[in-house]
């Protein structure tokens, strides 16, 4: 929960970085990921710069920076060392603190299970449990890693069943099972968690090395045979795949629509499942050369069955789709740059420029994407088979620190040649700390399709009273600009830590009137990373969560939450994490 309180320092919009019930696969892998690094942090001295970007909030060029100085030292003594290198604040040290360690050696052997269950509507009702599960084994080079996964409601408590063998040498890496790849700026091949819609994923970058999932990926998983090999300034990986999907059929047994959302909650969900089998192949080359990195990609995929949705003028029809792309990335003086340019056999192009900057307490970000009508990627950032426009977005940020005064910008419109939205999302964020006690005030613009612009307010004040407790109240009001309504949040908001003990307190009031509007507030979870509530109605929330370490052999998270509105609601969520080890 600690980390939560360091990102809302950093950036506005706090309760959508970790909601309780992400809305697609791709939040919910992205979470993963985060709690992961959270119960697993990355070794500063053995890790890759690829492996450091796995931190979705990490500047790349800072990235490269940090593995530079680390190899120039001879290694770090503990993570404080990261205040020698360039660049490196101390929002940058607070925000890498609780992901990142120094590991004195390896052991033999390392296993480690993870395992939540959520409810809501407790006791007695219809809701049924979502449950998710992961275990890990490693010994020397070998990994080995295991996924079940269950969302509520669903009734099949195997729901997604998953996992992976992986060999990884110093230049050879080998998947069997379920893998993920990444590479450039997502438009060829991008990981899962790179899809989702939070600011995490638009301020990471796409590119990745092979290697197993940490979250059930049902929509667009690989599952195969993966290799990667590297030599030098060298690296190339190769796939091939047979991953079954879930598609809505004809009469004639042809595919009308590829349902990605892998939640099968009803019977005609579940009738879709499975029905489609994805065969696909591909293989990526990476290299370098002085500071500038290239790469290339191609993937082919074939359908069991024909595509031929209804509207196929916006949609992919046929059996067999080729996906190619260049990319190149240069780091210079604070500075990354990366280009992205790809096409599809289906008669469409699509390309892709970030910038990301980190100097002196400034830091600037600048995201184009352009998607041409004919473009489809199956595992891309614009996954979709069966609907396409062209689509042209953008986004901005910008950011300045200096002691403990910080200003955020951000910024982000498209345009999909249907309807304009300039811009669609624009907020701004002051906030200024002094001591123990920190202020924060954000200001934003949001265009939704079909609803309209809303005019957004945020004050968040927040308290340390003692050196491992927390406080934070948060104001929170959103109304629409073409139509009568108003949103106002009232949020209260404690944390504790005691050694191996974690817990949290929160209590908020929603007042919602007019339709469209959707208040939301953070609040502790079960989960290492925390949680928030989200809500269109009136009415009373709170929620307490308490979490329990066992000396590195576990935790043990807990949450129960009740909302008040027409009557009670309650829901509770349970994590438990073991772990062994060996010489």
């Amino acid at each position: 929960m600690a980390l939560i309180a360091v990102l809302l320092l950093m950036v506005p919009d706090e309760s959508d970085l970790f909601p309780a019930h992400p809305w697609t696969e791709s939040d919910m892998a992205l979470q993963e990921e985060v709690e992961q690094l959270l119960a697993r942090p990355i070794d500063l001295n053995r890790a890759s710069v690829e492996e450091l970007l796995a931190i979705p909030w990490l500047d790349p060029f800072l990235a490269h920076v940090i593995v530079r100085t680390r190899d120039s030292l001879g290694g770090f003594a503990d993570p404080s060392g990261l205040r020698t290198v360039p660049g490196v604040t101390e929002d940058v040290v607070r925000s890498l603190a609780e992901v990142v360690t120094i590991r004195a050696r390896t052991r033999a052997w390392t296993a480690s299970l993870l395992s939540r269950s959520s409810a809501d509507s407790l006791p007695g009702s219809a809701h049924r449990p979502g449950l998710f599960s992961r275990v890990s084994v490693n010994s020397g080079p070998w990994q080995a890693a295991g996924i079940v996964e269950k969302d509520q409601r669903e009734p099949d408590w195997f729901d997604f069943v998953g996992g992976g063998l992986q060999f990884r040498s110093s230049r050879l890496r080998v998947v069997l099972g379920d893998l993920v790849l990444g590479t450039g700026r997502g438009l060829v091949l991008s990981s899962v968690g790179r899809r989702s819609g939070s600011w995490l994923s638009d301020q990471a970058w796409a590119k990745g090395r092979l290697g197993l999932p940490v979250s059930a990926n049902e929509g667009s998983g690989l599952r195969g045979l993966g290799l990667e090999v590297g030599s030098g300034r060298l690296s190339g990986s190769g796939w091939a795949a047979a991953s079954n999907r879930d598609a809505r059929l004809d009469a004639d047994g042809a595919v009308e629509d590829i349902t990605t959302g892998g939640r099968h909650l009803d019977s005609a969900s579940r009738a879709e499942k499975g029905t489609l089998t994805e065969y696909s192949a591909g293989g990526v080359i990476h290299g370098r050369w002085q500071k500038v990195m290239f790469g290339a990609s191609v993937v082919h995929v074939r359908y069991s069955r024909p595509i031929a949705p209804r509207d196929s003028a916006r949609a992919f029809s046929g059996r067999a789709l080729s996906v190619g792309g260049m990319s190149a990335e240069w780091l210079t003086h604070g500075y990354a740059v990366g280009l992205e340019l790809a096409g599809s056999s289906s008669r469409g192009a699509a390309g892709a420029l970030e910038v990301s900057g980190n100097w002196r307490g400034v830091t600037t970000g600048l995201n184009l994407r352009r998607r041409g009508p004919g473009f489809f990627s199956p595992h891309g950032r614009w996954s979709s088979m069966t609907t396409s426009r062209e689509r042209l977005d953008g986004s901005v940020r910008f950011g300045y620190r200096a002691g403990g005064f910080g200003a955020n910008l951000r910024g982000s419109t498209y345009r999909d040649f249907e309807f304009d939205s300039l811009p669609a999302r624009l907020a701004a964020d002051l906030g200024q700390r002094i001591g123990r006690f920190g202020a924060g005030l954000e200001l934003g613009r949001v265009f939704r399709a079909g609803e309209g612009r809303y005019r957004s307010s945020r004050l968040r004040v927040e308290a340390e009273p003692g050196r491992d407790s927390r406080v934070v109240v948060t104001i929170a009001d959103e109304r629409p600009e073409s139509k009568p309504g108003r949103g106002l949040a009232l949020g209260l908001m404690t944390t504790v830590r005691r050694r191996r003990f974690s817990g949290g307190l929160s209590a908020a009031r929603f007042v919602i009137t007019g339709s469209g509007i959707t208040m939301s507030t953070a609040e502790p979870g079960a989960m290492r990373a925390g949680g928030s509530y989200r809500t269109d109605r009136s009415g009373w929330r709170a929620a307490a969560s308490a979490g329990v370490g066992f000396a590195g052999y576990g935790r043990l998270g807990l949450k129960v939450g009740c909302t008040w509105s027409a009557g009670p609601n309650l829901d509770a969520a349970a994590q438990l994490e073991l772990a062994a080890k060996g010489d």
